[in-house]
This record gives structure tokens, C-alpha cells and sequence, in this order.
């Protein structure tokens, strides 16, 4: 055979193989994108009624003082009225994960450092200037909704420039889910607000889980059902009415958990 027609039909081969690879490839790809629709789509969630726990309850933070400066360790020293460490709430909420106790959860510039299951608490923190919150939550996790069972303080460590911030502007924290769950288990998913309330006509919270965004008008904890094996991430963000993100640090905040299979025949 002539050398043209060994280099025209070497190129007519490779055509017809990247034709077919990528043939591959964009079937491949629908096919993810199908599945990431179906998995999206069969996330379902709804609020969970009758969720208040410990209504009455009442959190004081002895120590840290406001605006304090600390050096090396920061003590934590708390209150709490109508509560009670380690114990269960007395509600049964079937499906979701047990955390061992009621407890305080602790936050460190929206960081979690709970949750704290006694009175005192001690941390080696490095220099620099900290929001603390600190809330109240049952056994599954829940948080308490009571006014008076959070604080938010601002304090430094060390030789920390202090930095001034405004702790009465809108804020939410991300609270549950976190972790890994199981295939087919139903998911909680709660989150702290402060400083503001939702309303169907005022400020809310977007969700976007995966492909989905839903909308909550009511400060209450959630049931994520429907997912599938995987990674995920949720965000959250504080809107106004017309749906625009609140200004502000602590407007929007985000958490990943994963769901593996089961490991129990379901």
C-alpha cells in the first residue's frame, strides 16, 4: 500500500475513535447529569411540628466577660436554669441520631467547639479576636427556640487586635446535620438565627441542598428525607422579602454531612 493511503486511512481511524470516546463521554455525562437530577429531586423535607424543647430554659455566660482580653487559655464558665446536662428531653423523635445528652453547643467565629457537657469548659485558643455563641439543645440535637437560652459575646486572646463588630445585626449559624448518616435515615436539619424573625412576609432562610434551593419562613428544625449515597452541602442564607441576601458576616453559613449505606438491612 502507497504511503498517502496508509496515512489517509490512519487518520480516518483515529477520527472514527475519538469520534466514538467522545460519543462515550457526552453519554456518560447525560447520564450523570440524569442522576444527579433524579437524586436532587427525590430529596424531600418538611418541618417537624411539635419541636420545642426546653421553652422555659434560661443560659448565662459567667466567663468570658465581654470585650475580655485572655491570655493562653480561654475559661468558659455557664448557667443554666430549667436544663439540665446529659439528660434526655423526654420527647422521642424516631430516626434521628442521639447525641449522647442534652448539651451547650459552642461556636468560635462560627466554628463549633461543643458540645459542652458540664458547667466549665477550657481552651487553648491563638491570639485573636472571637464571637462566641454559645446555645441550648436536647439529645437528638434540636436547638432550643427559648430567647433566653443563647449568648453572644466578643472577646480576644492574647495580643489579638481588637475588632468591633456589630452582634445585634441578623445572623444565622449552621447547626445539624453534620457527621455521617445512614441510607434511608431521616436527617435533621436545624440551624441557629439570632438578632431577627422569620415571616412568610418578612426575612427568611434559602436553603440550597444539591440542586434544590427551598425556602423556610418559620425558625423551626426540618426532616431531609430521600437522599441518596453521597457528599453533601448545604448552605444557608438570611434573605429579606424580596429574596436578596441580608449584608453582614454571619448572613450565610454552610455545613457538609454524608450519607453512607446502611449497615443494618433495611
Amino acid at each position: 500500500m502507497c504511503p498517502s493511503k496508509q496515512k489517509l486511512n490512519l487518520s480516518i481511524s483515529l477520527s472514527v475513535i475519538t469520534a466514538a470516546a467522545w460519543l462515550c463521554f457526552s453519554c456518560e455525562t447525560r447520564s450523570n447529569n440524569k442522576q444527579e437530577a433524579e437524586n436532587a429531586a427525590s430529596i424531600e423535607w418538611k418541618y417537624i411540628e411539635n419541636s420545642s424543647v426546653y421553652e422555659d430554659a434560661i443560659l448565662n455566660m459567667m466567663l468570658p466577660y465581654d470585650e475580655d482580653r485572655l491570655y493562653q487559655q480561654a475559661e468558659f464558665i455557664f448557667e443554666a436554669v430549667n436544663f439540665q446536662f446529659n439528660t434526655s428531653s423526654g420527647k422521642e423523635f424516631d430516626g434521628f441520631k442521639s447525641f449522647q445528652g442534652s448539651h451547650i453547643q459552642l461556636l468560635l467565629n462560627g466554628k463549633v467547639y461543643g458540645p459542652v457537657r458540664e458547667r466549665e469548659k477550657t481552651f487553648n485558643l491563638a491570639d485573636g479576636n472571637y464571637i462566641s455563641l454559645a446555645y441550648l439543645c436536647n439529645d437528638k440535637g434540636m436547638i432550643s427556640r427559648s430567647p433566653e437560652a443563647y449568648v453572644i459575646r466578643q472577646f480576644i486572646m492574647g495580643d489579638g487586635k481588637f475588632e468591633s463588630k456589630d452582634l445585634t445585626e441578623p445572623m444565622i449559624f449552621y447547626h445539624l446535620p453534620g457527621g455521617k448518616y445512614e441510607e434511608k435515615q431521616e436527617v435533621l436539619l436545624d440551624f441557629f438565627v439570632a438578632n431577627t424573625t422569620l415571616k412568610s412576609d418578612g426575612n427568611k432562610v434559602r436553603v440550597s441542598l444539591q440542586n434544590q434551593t427551598f425556602i423556610i419562613d418559620r425558625w423551626q428544625p426540618l426532616s431531609l428525607s430521600g437522599l441518596s449515597i453521597g457528599d453533601y452541602t448545604i448552605q444557608l442564607e438570611l434573605t429579606d422579602a424580596s429574596g436578596k441576601t441580608l449584608p453582614g458576616k454571619y448572613s450565610t453559613a454552610t455545613g457538609q454531612f454524608t450519607v453512607e449505606k446502611s449497615k443494618t438491612p433495611i
